[in-house]
């Protein structure tokens, strides 16, 4: 993940994580990673996507525990990747490991909706009488806490069923790529022939899992609307509520 490109995924140092994540003003979404970790390459597309949706709104930091060590031990972390939210110089959660792209939707959308609840005050300065947090705003935000929780009793086991029975398909593609990447190196194929093993690398495993996931969309699929029912309902009893 190092020499990213996407202008919108932070990278921070042990030196700079109070600023870009404990300081920011907006939501965050921090990314542990290594360079050498196989897992962290599979969910940096989907922090590249969700950065670009969320610019503005939810903030996404990568940490290289590779060369910073020192955040990463402190807040107890073991292995990579590990995604940790922050609100307000807040931890909200963390999660170890690979997750489907849904998850990490599901995500950004409840850090966004923290963070349309709850502004963070600038640092260092003291709120002013009646910028604290209302009661109908804290209400607020514990319905989207709630309807978090929710969502993540039904989709978190479903999301490690998936992982476990997609596993062998996983290890035999990522042993695929690294074939093909020896084979490239040793000169006994050419760079077209190493794109077209990957290429069918990549078909073989999504074939191999499609089961698998949709199984796993069964689940989450109805729970992510029944998260956004709730939401919704939320806003609108916040909304009529400020009204009256």
């Amino acid at each position: 993940m190092s020499g990213q490109t996407n202008s919108k995924l932070v990278e921070a140092t042990d030196a700079t994580f109070q600023s870009e994540v404990l300081e920011s003003a907006i939501p965050v979404v921090v990314d542990f990673y290594s360079p050498t970790c196989g897992p962290c390459r599979m969910i940096k597309p989907f922090l590249d996507k969700l950065s670009d949706q969320y610019d503005g709104k939810v903030k996404v930091v990568t940490v290289n525990v590779a060369d910073n060590q020192d955040v990463f031990f402190a807040m107890g972390g073991r292995s990579v990747p590990m995604v940790v939210t922050y609100h307000c110089g807040n931890e909200l959660s963390r999660q170890a490991g690979a997750r489907p792209y849904p998850e990490f939707r599901q995500m950004f959308q409840s850090l966004h909706e923290r963070g349309m609840a709850e502004q963070c005050p600038t640092p260092g300065s003291q709120p002013a009488d009646g910028e604290a947090l209302t009661c109908k705003e804290e209400s607020f935000a514990r319905a989207v806490d709630a309807a978090d929780q929710v969502f993540f009793a039904k989709a978190g086991p479903a999301s490690d069923r998936f992982e476990t029975e997609t596993e062998p398909d996983n290890a035999r593609f990522e042993m695929a790529k690294i074939d093909a990447a020896n084979k490239l190196s040793a000169g006994d194929i050419n760079q077209q022939e190493h794109d077209a093993i990957v290429q069918a690398a990549i078909q073989r495993f999504v074939t191999d899992t499609q089961a698998a996931k949709q199984r796993l969309m069964a689940v989450v699929t109805p729970a992510e609307a029944e998260r956004t029912q709730a939401i919704e309902a939320a806003r609108q009893l916040f909304s009529a509520n400020a009204e009256s």
